[in-house]
């Protein structure tokens, strides 16, 4: 009976005008009509686009031309990304320098590396609109790779006229970084080794000490600089005001944490910066120790619930936020492969709810819209596989979903 109900009001829903909070998201010429938005976040300072997977091909082209929009039409000047800080805040000093696929392949997360990213890339090069990076965690993904990296050779580059021991010195610290900062998101039986990340602490300042009996590129000496300010984060001081125990919830809170540090350090920057994020939504949800961990393997990595971004800024920002949250129904995505997500099918799950208002791409603002499903518990999923319970209107301002996806293409 239940589910015939509902059945009955998605389908009166389905012929509803926007004035109902329900828009269908238009495309045409490969543009979007996103007008939709324009109410709901003019007194808005940051929107946090979140994704429920990196390697949606449509995720990402959707948010690269919102991005665009937020910019254009209401003076969003930052796009702040879940992606490497250190070598963002280089890079951006290399416009100049290095073409688009260069900057796309070293200053963004590799899941992201698309036609439609590089697109957006240039579009920064050539607008006003800026980037930067919050996380922590190296571009660089693959620690066997770090000799060939473009990014890293560029920098030994600059060093190698003055000292090649040197140069040589600054890829085995890189490596070791690297290396160190890419097993934490898969550790789950020890917490990160805090004396190790100080010894390589301590290395990096001999190596910067050193640098500094050369006359070297500032921004070389600033990179090195980031990379001690990430080591300083591991210290049992860092988190002492928290209550964090469990190993995944040590490592996640420590990255949102430091993600936390760099939006807040954009505002302080310029108080009046209007500021696009860009992650996933296990970054942007704005409540998370509510959400309810059904999967036993996403249960094990957030119960007890870590720090997460989006809820700190909640919590210490005030109403200056908007969150959205991005979910697909079926399709295909890049994980340890290419993955099939076959559509949902049951009344308890957001996509198949989503899926049933019969629109490829749709947009909900959760805060004026109060049909039951945005007020009560409901499942959806991480990477349309792996299943959790929440409250729609408790974790998002709006969603954002497209019923089919395809893999990412990777570069």
């Amino acid at each position: 009976m239940k589910i015939i109900l509902l059945l009955m009001i998605v389908i009166f829903l389905t012929g509803c005008s926007s004035e109902t909070h329900v828009h269908p998201i238009e495309e045409e010429g490969n543009q979007y009509d996103f007008s939709f938005v324009d109410s709901y976040i003019e007194d808005k300072q940051i929107i946090f686009l979140g994704e429920s997977t990196h390697t949606a091909k449509e995720f990402t082209a959707l948010k690269a031309e919102l991005v665009k929009y937020l910019h254009e039409q209401h003076d969003f000047s930052v796009l702040a990304m879940e992606s490497g800080k250190n070598e963002i805040d280089f890079l951006n000093t290399k416009w100049e320098e290095f073409d688009d696929r260069f900057m796309l392949e070293n200053m963004i997360l590799a899941a992201w590396h698309t036609s439609d990213m590089e697109n957006l890339v240039a579009y920064i090069r050539d607008s006003q609109l800026k980037i930067n990076g919050l996380d922590p965690l190296p571009v660089t993904g693959n620690v066997r790779r770090v000799e060939r990296m473009e990014l890293q050779q560029f920098l030994k580059s600059l060093i190698e006229p003055m000292d090649e021991g040197l140069a040589d010195e600054f890829i085995e610290l890189e490596r070791d970084f690297i290396d160190y900062m890419q097993i934490l998101p898969f550790e789950h039986e020890n917490k990160a080794d805090l004396q190790k990340a100080q010894e390589m602490k301590g290395k990096y300042e001999t190596f910067l000490n050193e640098l500094g009996n050369f006359e070297i590129e500032e921004h070389v000496i600033q990179f090195v600089q980031g990379r001690i300010s990430v080591l300083e984060t591991f210290t049992a001081e860092f988190l002492a005001e928290y209550d964090i125990d469990h190993v995944y919830q040590d490592y996640f809170s420590r990255r949102d944490l430091t993600m936390f540090h760099e939006l807040q350090a954009l505002l302080e920057q310029n108080p009046d910066e209007k500021i696009i994020v860009w992650a996933h939504n296990g970054h942007v949800q704005k409540n998370f120790d509510a959400i309810e961990q059904t999967n036993e393997g996403l249960a094990m990595d957030y119960s007890p619930p870590p720090l997460v971004l989006g809820t700190l800024a909640n919590e210490k920002l005030g109403d200056i936020s908007y969150y959205v949250g991005f979910y697909f129904n079926q399709g295909k995505i890049l994980l340890d492969g290419v993955e099939k997500i076959d559509p949902k099918k049951n009344a308890n799950e957001l996509e198949y709810v989503l899926s049933e208002y019969g629109h490829e791409r749709l947009f909900v603002d959760l805060n004026e819209y109060d049909a039951d499903w945005v007020n009560e518990s409901i499942t959806a999923h991480d990477n349309g596989l792996w299943d959790y319970k929440m409250v729609s209107n408790e974790q998002y301002d709006a969603l954002i979903f497209i019923d089919t996806v395809t893999p990412s293409s990777w570069r």
